[in-house]
């Protein structure tokens, strides 16, 4: 081709112009022609682009959608399935707590004083109460059971804490003796009459709860039963406690299922996701399904196993195994995303199912308004073509050379822009959905308009996947800051080692291993004067922010008041009535607060429902010291604590930990346990106090492996070396 002045020859406009020499009519037909195939074929080219780009969106989309959905969809059934099991775990926690000070009065009757039971009375009705119940009313209770039983109500404001604390779960707390007598707290005592008025047998004897603890000798739990008070459906638990052997009672705690299944029904994902939770037994404890697969009826007796679909059986199957997954199934015909996680305290599951439907609803409205753009844009062309060609015909009747004329013009103003366009669109792929309006493309007509739509439908499309990524971002960074939260807590323990170097009396080391939320054990090491060195270690309930600022206020109230002066004793009083003031959440701590003269190895320390401590004499194994119990502070005021006194010889050394050692918890629901922990502080003999941690750490997540951290893991210990080994340095 050659270019004189602003003609081409050779090309498709000098082929117009030549044609309009030979015969303008035949010219300007064959301009008609021409102009007619390749807006055709821009409008063919630009449909086959779109369906191309539709089906690249279509493709990509989904891709993204899937994995966002899968990651969502799973993060979502575990939060909420660990909310969920946060629950049961909770009042497990408690109701272990209160079996301990229960334990201890069985230990220690004599120091608890009798504390009057009253039968149920129906003014009490709404009013959570104390009640005395019995397996058969008109025989009555024998003395032997009273006697303890009373001893047991001085836990009564324990017991009501617990219920009214949980009131949204927690039913009643009931602590049920061999011989068929029940101390009952609750606030149904209205509910317990028979029609002609008298009081209602009751035998806890006979309740699953009370038969499974006694057959497996651990804590159990029933599957959905009826409650035997009141008119709703409940899970039971009972925690069986041993004297010497001997079984002397059953604790019980029931929770609330229909206030479960109300959570559960505000649960889900998406619009039109829903959540179905099945018991160990495979049993539907709820599912918004009413026919079909996984549908629940009001008594609750169908099987999730009961059936015909083998796809939805074997999810059933696998989420049963205590797993977390993800799955795409076919359930009453229609094609749902399903993610599934363990409730692990109940070995309950918990399945979330979102239609796929649902899912594509984004990707279809994209598409739906990509097909919009493309069908106007090709029927404003049409109009816009035809109208050219009614001009077309008029000028060359018109004038011959004004046909010539224009001829040139629009070979120049319409091939050009559209032959750029062929090529950009041509360009245009699923990694470059860019397209920019250029000032070729800018004609004033309908090549302008097509130019702007494919503009604004790359736009559109890049916005959407940055949007995307945008969601992506925000969920890292909540997850930063969860993590930065958690280090600030352990900052506010010390964790510089050797806490006092210039001191060679005795070595001393603490560790606190938090779980994944922010949690309530704490520890404090520091010389109240030069010869007096105070150790604390203690464990708040409860979890989360609340626990942690309950954790703060009581470190701080036991080190000023250590500072203070008093015993062990003396100090956890005044800290416990500190600790009740404004408690209005019921929080409450366990804590283990010792006092020890450096110069002479005595040690005097006083136990606010901790555990036992463990000493190791010099050359000798570590045992677990059972000392005499206080009960928890921060609930009743003016309660008193007893100070007890050991010897630390030189070599000897004190092991102090919270309820996260023994308690933790493996795959199979098994706990590491007291003679576990034993055992691996003996694995080598004579280990230092830094050493003797390391080697408990390591044990526990030997035992735990990949099973998570439900509480925190502390641990203090020290080594007496003796008042002349400064000295003799």
């Amino acid at each position: 081709m050659k270019k004189i002045g602003k003609m081409i020859f050779g090309g498709l406009g000098s082929k117009i112009f030549n044609l309009c020499f030979v015969l303008v009519v035949v010219a300007i037909s064959a301009f008609a022609v021409i102009g007619i195939i390749q807006l055709r074929s821009l409008s063919m080219m630009t449909e086959e682009n779109g369906k191309r780009q539709a089906e690249v969106i279509k493709d990509q989309s989904q891709k993204t959608l899937m994995a966002e959905t899968e990651n969502h969809l799973l993060s979502v059934v575990k939060a909420n399935a660990k909310n969920v099991d946060g629950e049961f775990w909770t009042l497990k926690h408690d109701f272990n707590v209160l079996a301990m000070q229960i334990q201890t009065i069985f230990d220690h009757p004599d120091q608890f004083v009798d504390k009057e039971i009253l039968p149920p009375d129906k003014k009490n009705g709404g009013k959570i109460s104390a009640q005395l119940m019995m397996a058969d009313v008109k025989k009555g209770a024998d003395k032997e059971s009273l006697s303890i039983l009373r001893k047991i109500a001085n836990l009564e404001p324990m017991m009501k804490e617990i219920v009214e604390g949980n009131n949204e779960y927690t039913m009643d707390c009931i602590v049920a003796l061999p011989s068929g007598v029940s101390l009952v707290v609750d606030s149904m005592a209205d509910q317990k009459f028979e029609e002609d008025g008298s009081i209602k047998d009751y035998d806890a004897r006979q309740r699953p709860w009370y038969k499974g603890a006694k057959e497996t000798k651990q804590q159990f739990f029933s599957p959905a039963i009826h409650s035997f008070f009141y008119n709703l459906t409940e899970v039971v638990f009972g925690t069986p406690i041993y004297v010497d052997g001997k079984l002397v009672c059953v604790l019980e705690g029931s929770m609330k299922l229909d206030t479960l299944q109300q959570v559960l029904s505000e649960t889900k994902a998406g619009e039109t996701g829903f959540s179905v939770l099945i018991n160990d037994q495979a049993q539907i404890i709820y599912s918004p399904i009413k026919e079909g697969d996984l549908a629940m009826d009001r008594e609750m007796s169908i099987s999730a196993y009961e059936t015909s679909s083998n796809e939805v059986r074997h999810l059933v199957q696998t989420a049963m195994f205590g797993e977390t997954g993800f799955k795409s199934l076919t359930m009453n015909g229609i094609k749902y995303y399903a993610a599934y996680a363990p409730v692990s305290t109940v070995k309950w599951t918990l399945l979330m199912f979102i239609p796929e439907d649902e899912l594509n609803d984004e990707t279809e409205a994209l598409l739906g308004k990509v097909d919009m753009v493309a069908t106007e844009t090709r029927d404003k062309f049409n109009e816009n073509f035809k109208a050219s060609s009614n001009l077309t015909l008029i000028v060359l009747l018109i004038l011959l050379l004004n046909a010539i004329i224009t001829s040139i013009y629009f070979a120049r103003r319409i091939i050009r822009p559209i032959d750029a366009m062929t090529k950009k669109v041509e360009s245009i792929t699923g990694d470059n959905l860019e397209f920019e309006v250029e000032d070729i493309y800018k004609t004033g007509d309908e090549i302008e308009v097509l130019a702007n739509a494919f503009s604004n439908m790359s736009e559109q499309t890049r916005n959407y996947i940055e949007e995307i990524m945008h969601i992506q971002a925000e969920k890292e960074r909540i997850g930063a800051e969860l993590n930065i939260a958690t280090m600030i807590q352990v900052d506010m323990l010390p964790t510089v080692f050797p806490i006092y170097p210039d001191r060679h009396e005795f070595e001393v080391i603490a560790s606190m291993n938090p779980a994944k939320e922010v949690g309530g054990d704490f520890y404090d090491i520091f010389l109240i004067d030069d010869d007096h060195l105070a150790l604390v270690i203690a464990d708040v309930s409860g979890k989360g922010v609340p626990a942690a600022m309950f954790m703060a206020r009581a470190m701080t109230s036991i080190h000023d008041r250590t500072m203070m002066g008093g015993t062990p004793a003396e100090i956890l009083t005044a800290v416990n009535n500190r600790l009740c003031e404004n408690n209005k959440q019921k929080l409450f701590v366990t804590a283990f607060l010792s006092i020890l003269t450096i110069s002479t190895g005595e040690l005097i320390e006083a136990n606010a429902g901790h555990e036992y401590p463990a000493i190791r004499r010099k050359d000798k194994d570590f045992e677990i010291i059972k000392d005499q119990h206080g009960f928890v502070m921060g609930l009743a005021p003016n309660m008193k604590h007893t100070d007890q006194t050991f010897k630390l010889d030189p070599g000897d050394t004190l092991f102090l930990y919270t309820d996260g050692v023994p308690e933790a918890t493996n795959a199979d629901e098994e706990l590491y346990g007291i003679d576990r922990m034993t055992e691996a502080l003996n694995l080598e003999p004579g280990a230092k106090p830094e050493r003797l941690l390391e080697i408990v750490k390591e044990q526990v997540d030997i035992f735990v492996g990949e099973a998570p951290q439900f509480d925190d893991l502390t641990m203090l210990s020290i080594t007496y070396n003796g008042s002349n080994e400064r000295e003799e340095l």
